[in-house]
């Protein structure tokens, strides 16, 4: 019979060759006894069961064909050999998965292209002395750029069209790759200011965009079809209070500014009151530029209008609003943590709001129509930055607090982010 080596439990089932002609499968119990008509002198069994470490046993039966008996009892230990893998880190305390990290470069910010394909914004030392991008594809480096030392880089963007944009400090750069590497290609200001960032995303042949400014506390999103190019506004977001406000700042100005707003609304059309507010009141601690998100979500459009504690929900086609939910998570952001931010996940199109309490930034996904916080999803290191979610990822760049590493770009799947 076949015993496992360690346990010496009878082994349920195993196939070996007797003697090089005679296969057979041992079963514990009365089927592991068989009957071999043995007219040498020797019996040799051979292991072909790839579960067990090899065995290739000779056994002399001088002794046993002396004695004439009838059953032999042959007992043979088999090792288990497991199952081959591959190699993998095992640690006993969870970790994210490390993107991209270097000993020279810190990572400033970063854009995903698609699926484990990201620009990089990187530096050595400061961001202001020298930059470089990276080109990363699947956790690998396929392009390095080292940007001019006259270009002092600020930040990477992306319009609605995918194209991603370096800002810098005196121009845009369009950041193109090619076959042979990186090409900045510089933009011209008001063509991006009048028809690249107004827009905000589009659905089949309509495109949504806003008259935003952060100079003043109300906007307008519209719409716009490609067929007839005619806007149609959706919905207008404005702070109420925030605007009284703003128009009341010209009551307090000097006489010599009052004539300069006078001056301007003559020239310009723009009443005076707005002048005076966008040059004078967004300096004071009282104002705070509007934060009214859209999102596309299947064939409607989604605006959170905090400012009237709703979310709207429009016809992605004709524009009509479908729902009108409340909302409050808004309320006490100093409290709760949350940080005016929201975000959205390309792929699966899920929509999350991102909180920060003393450091420990997490999550939560917002379920529609209903508009409810799910889960809290904690990121696993304290003061991380940059977040952005993709294909029920998140990304982040995070350096520890007084350690000589550099600043790393960081991914953790949002399901793996539970309390600990």
């Amino acid at each position: 019979m076949f015993l496992e080596k360690t346990s010496e439990e009878p082994i349920q089932s195993v196939s070996y060759t007797v003697d090089d002609a005679l296969t057979k499968t041992a079963i514990s119990g009365e089927e592991n006894v068989f009957k071999l008509s043995l007219e040498d002198s020797q019996l040799q069994f051979r292991l072909i069961d790839p579960s067990y470490k090899k065995l290739d046993t000779l056994l002399l039966l001088d002794d046993f064909l002396k004695s004439r008996k009838n059953t032999l009892e042959i007992i043979i230990y088999l090792e288990y050999d497991g199952q081959l893998v591959d190699g993998v880190d095992v640690s006993a305390i969870y970790k994210p998965q490390v993107i991209f990290g270097s000993d020279s470069l810190h990572v400033e910010d970063f854009e995903i292209l698609g699926e484990n394909k990201l620009i990089i914004l990187t530096y050595p030392k400061k961001l202001e002395k020298g930059s470089r991008l990276v080109y990363l594809v699947d956790n690998e480096v396929i392009y390095e750029f080292d940007i001019p030392a006259a270009i002092i880089s600020l930040e990477l963007s992306r319009d609605y069209r995918g194209n991603t944009y370096l800002n810098t400090k005196e121009n845009i750069y369009h950041v193109m790759i090619n076959g042979r590497g990186f090409s900045l290609n510089k933009v011209d200001q008001q063509y991006f200011n009048n028809y690249i960032q107004p827009v905000h995303d589009t659905l089949d042949d309509h495109v949504y965009m806003s008259n935003y400014s952060e100079w003043y506390p109300a906007f307008e999103y519209y719409g716009v079809s490609v067929k007839d190019t005619n806007f149609q506004e959706i919905t207008k977001i404005e702070d109420a209070l925030m605007m009284e406000l703003y128009r009341a700042e010209y009551k307090w100005v000097d006489i010599r500014t009052k004539l300069w707003a006078w001056d301007m609304e003559s020239e310009t059309g723009i009443d005076r009151e707005v002048w005076v507010g966008a040059n004078y009141f967004t300096r004071s601690l009282f104002y705070e530029p509007l934060y009214a998100p859209i999102f596309l979500k299947t064939d409607s459009v989604v605006v959170f209008d905090f400012y009237k504690d709703s979310i709207f929900i429009y016809d992605g086609d004709t524009y009509n609003q479908l729902l009108s939910v409340p909302v409050n998570f808004h309320y006490l952001p100093k409290k709760t943590g949350w940080k005016k931010a929201m975000i959205q996940d390309p792929i699966s199109s899920s929509i999350y709001n991102v909180y920060n309490d003393a450091g420990y930034f997490f999550l939560k996904e917002i379920k529609l129509p209903a508009a409810e916080e799910q889960r809290k999803l904690p990121l696993n290191y304290r003061y991380c930055e940059k977040i952005d979610i993709y294909n029920g990822y998140v990304y982040y760049t995070y350096r520890p607090f007084e350690s000589i590493q550099k600043k790393f770009l960081y991914r953790e799947k949002l399901e793996d982010c539970k309390p600990r």
